[in-house]
Parts: structure tokens; sequence; C-alpha cells
């Protein structure tokens, strides 16, 4: 809780510097129903399994987006700036690049997102975030709240539990991509780790279209 509790106060003196400024999107305009569609088309079965079994906790992001959006950011965590003027975030991050050089989810291809929606509001407006891929990756810490600052390098939990860390509300560090398939329109192969972002304020009636299809599960 201590670990939050800095971060917010390092992210609201900086709070104008960091919003992401590279946000490539693709506003799509989709309705719940479309949203929900493709949530069940091209997101990897193991994050949507996760929140199902979690009991329908989303992942979310703050972004600078109102509707809607295919999102393709330039991952940010190993830019001077991106926590304000603290250098050892970046170094910590620099280290968790190495730590996790055999991942696909490491500072230099993924993005960070929590499912306490409050935390996202940080960041931006609050959207859910459904990774767009076949494939996914993930780290989280098993002892904080936070991956920086309070977490340890060696107790993160790589690529397990994504259910329990998502129903703990722990920041999870993501990554995905499309194997063996081609990704869908407006979607390109060479974004590093997309995701269709929904607006919290659709969340009752997206959650409830998702558990009508089982989140387009077959079991």
């Amino acid at each position: 809780m201590v670990a939050l509790i800095n971060r917010r106060l390092a992210l609201g003196a900086f709070g104008a510097a960091i919003l992401p400024v590279n946000v490539h999107k693709k506003n799509t305009t989709l309705s719940v129903r479309e949203a929900t569609d493709l949530i069940c088309e091209a997101t990897p079965a193991a994050f949507r399994d996760a929140v199902r079994n979690s009991g329908n906790h989303l992942l979310y992001r703050g972004e600078d987006v109102t509707i809607t959006s295919i999102l393709h950011p330039k991952p940010d965590l190993l830019l001077p700036g991106t926590y304000g003027d603290d250098p050892d975030a970046l170094i910590y991050f620099q280290q968790l690049e190495q730590m996790l050089k055999e991942r696909a989810a490491r500072p230099s291809q993924g993005h960070i997102a929590t499912s306490i929606a409050q935390d996202a509001s940080i960041w931006g407006n609050v959207v859910s975030v459904w990774p767009l891929g076949t494939d996914l990756d993930y780290v989280w810490p098993e002892t904080a709240v936070t991956l920086y600052p309070g977490s340890c390098q060696n107790d993160l939990v790589s690529g397990d539990r994504l259910a329990e860390a998502l129903e703990r509300g722990t920041e999870i560090l993501f990554a995905s991509h499309f194997v063996d398939r081609n990704p869908p329109p407006d979607v390109s192969s060479i974004w590093a780790s997309a995701f269709l972002a929904v607006p919290s304020r659709f969340d009752h009636d997206l959650i409830k279209l998702l558990q009508e299809r089982n989140y387009g599960l077959t079991y």
C-alpha cells in the first residue's frame, strides 16, 4: 500500500508529462456487441479464461480515448520520465528488461495495467483493455501491488495465476501477439502488444454479453 501511495504522489506531480503522447489508435466506433465479438474472436483464450475465473475482474489502463478504440502505444517503460524524475524507476525497468529478455512480456514490448479502475484513472480515461493476439505472456508481483515501486524482481510470477492477479488488483505487465493466424482488420501484425480499449462506462453491458457467450470459450 505504501508503494502505491508513493507512486500516486509521483504521478500526481508529473501527470501531464507522463500521459501517453505516442498512442497510435484506430477509432473503431464499435458497439458493445461488436466489441464483444472482437474480444471473443481476437484475444488470447487464456486471458478471457482468467477474467472469467477471477469473477469478472477486468484489466484497466488510463488512456486518452473516449470511445472504443484499438490502441498500439509504443511501450514507454524504458523511456526517461515515464515515472516522473525518479532515476531508480528507469534503472529498475532496465534491469527487468535484462531479467525477462527471453520472455515476450518485458518492458520493451509490454504494457502495464491493473484491475483497480481507480489506480488506472491516474493515467487517463479508464478503459478495460483486451490484448489482441493468440498468445499472451505476463508477469506480476506476488507480494506487492505495483511493479515499481514496491516489487522485488526475484518475487515476480511469470505466465501463471493470472486470475489471482486480477482478483488481488496487482499491476500486470502483459504482451500479446498473433501466432499462426492473421490479425483481424485494422490490426497490424508488427504492432507491439496492441489491445482493444473499451471505456469503463460500458463495463456492465460488456460483462453481461461476455457471460452470455461464456467469454467465447468452449469449456
